[in-house]
């Protein structure tokens, strides 16, 4: 799945983008 990700390097954003490459999701981030 892809996904985007809004405020990837604060701490909500950061779990999540770790979760989902763990997950084998494809990501995009904006800061």
């Amino acid at each position: 799945m892809k996904l985007l990700i809004l405020g990837g390097t604060r701490f909500l954003g950061r779990a999540i983008v770790e979760a989902a490459l763990a997950n084998g999701h494809e990501l995009t981030l904006f800061n």
